[in-house]
């Protein structure tokens, strides 16, 4: 074994320590945040494959300035919002009602969660929708809405708002129902609202 010297003034010689190690333990641990880092703020490496069907709707985008028949302000009461936006109800229109009922069925326990609106143009239709009966008054249908200059042919499709209001996703009306339903239910599981 080895033993220490003293030197000649009765203390131990110093031990040089190597800082090795510890820029290591250091480089390993910081290594992966910094190259994350990197990634999220340079935009490298960001994958091109989206896990949602519909299209991301631009943050900075404006809500819809939505007024329900009455004339009152529409409330979405806190719940996830999808809304038919058409300028005029045609057989596509139709089709997207009834499937939109089915839709909402089938999300099961959290279909009290998700409402659904045909939404019109600010000025009451000439004609009207084929789903509605002539003895029902427009006035009264909660999932009949109007919304002024926003019905435009670059609106069209079927728009998903959460509970504050905001755009989330638009679908293009000839998707397939189910990429909005695995949406909504992915959606539904990860929030906390509505």
């Amino acid at each position: 074994m080895h033993e220490l010297e003293l030197k000649e003034n009765g203390e131990l010689p110093r031990i040089r320590r190597s800082y090795r190690p510890l820029w290591t333990l250091l480089s390993v641990a910081l290594l992966p945040l910094l190259l994350a880092m990197l990634s999220y703020f340079g935009s490298i490496a960001v994958p091109e494959q989206r896990v949602n069907q519909g299209q991301l709707v631009d943050a900075q985008q404006p809500g819809f300035e939505l007024n329900r028949p009455d004339g009152l302000p529409f409330d979405g009461q806190g719940r996830w919002q999808l809304l038919l936006v058409v300028s005029h109800c045609d057989q596509v229109c139709e089709q997207w009602q009834h499937q939109l009922k089915q839709l909402h069925t089938l999300l099961g326990k959290d279909r009290d969660r998700v409402r659904y609106q045909l939404v019109l143009p600010d000025k009451p239709p000439t004609a009207r929708p084929p789903s509605v009966p002539a003895t029902e008054n427009l006035a009264t249908r909660a999932d009949l809405l109007w919304f002024s200059a926003q019905a435009t042919p670059d609106n069209r499709g079927l728009w998903l708002l959460d509970p504050l209001g905001n755009r989330v996703l638009r679908y293009h009306l000839d998707q397939p129902p189910q990429a909005v339903l695995k949406d909504l239910k992915r959606l539904l599981k990860v929030s906390r609202i509505g």
